[in-house]
């Protein structure tokens, strides 16, 4: 064992017994203690308009700490929300984003007479762009593909760019192999506007999920 360890140890024991300071006391101001663990919980993704809910904890307990939710932008934390840590040490509030996008949020916990400051680890957030196929913003490049209307609908994070129809009595039929190049009927290769890069979308929960094939 160190000096340094001895040292602490003893003045651990001896100062409850001195009446001179409580065993945390001095455990803390020799950098016994450990510093607030301040976690943040958040949804990984939501659609613009829902309202979801931002949980806050912080270990050792700290009630009545004050507590601020923060948002990087340009470079910079910005405080979206915040709150005081009820007696469980926890900070529950609802957040509802005003734009789409990628969000990294941190959760931060001001220094206080009976504790130092601390702050969260980053959590990547996506706010999805609604669309008409609710394709996530999270993919750079989707397609849909609608049989019944002969239309392949290319997205770009979330945003229609542009829809394809078929040619009269063809169907292009996405693969998820990689470059997902389909065949048009006859087994012939398809032709540029024929060619799906991406797999089709598929369904999980209400919203569509599919990931881009690497040839997208």
């Amino acid at each position: 064992m160190s000096l340094r360890r001895i040292l602490i140890f003893s003045l651990c024991l001896i100062a409850p017994a001195l009446g001179i300071a409580p065993a945390g006391a001095w455990a803390a101001g020799l950098g016994g203690a450990a510093d607030p663990v301040v976690t943040l919980k958040a949804p990984g993704s939501l659609w613009l308009g829902d309202t979801v809910t931002l949980r806050v904890t912080v270990q050792p307990a700290v009630p009545g700490g004050v507590v601020a939710i923060e948002s990087k932008v340009d470079g910079a934390w910005a405080p979206i929300a915040g709150g005081t840590l009820g007696e469980a040490s926890r900070l529950s509030v609802a957040w509802q984003p005003d734009t789409y996008g990628f969000f990294r949020l941190r959760a931060s916990l001001e220094a206080g007479v009976d504790h130092a400051a601390g702050v969260s680890a980053t959590r990547r957030v996506v706010v999805n762009r609604p669309n008409k196929h609710d394709v996530p913003y999270r993919f750079a490049h989707y397609i849909v593909i609608v049989v019944h209307e002969y239309k392949l609908y290319y997205y770009e994070h979330g945003k229609n760019v542009r829809a394809f129809t078929w040619l009269s009595g063809v169907r292009a039929i996405a693969r998820p192999s990689a470059g997902s190049i389909s065949t048009a009927s006859g087994g012939r290769p398809a032709a540029p506007w024929e060619r799906a890069p991406c797999t089709t979308a598929s369904r999980v929960g209400s919203r569509s999920t599919a990931p881009t094939s690497p040839g997208c």
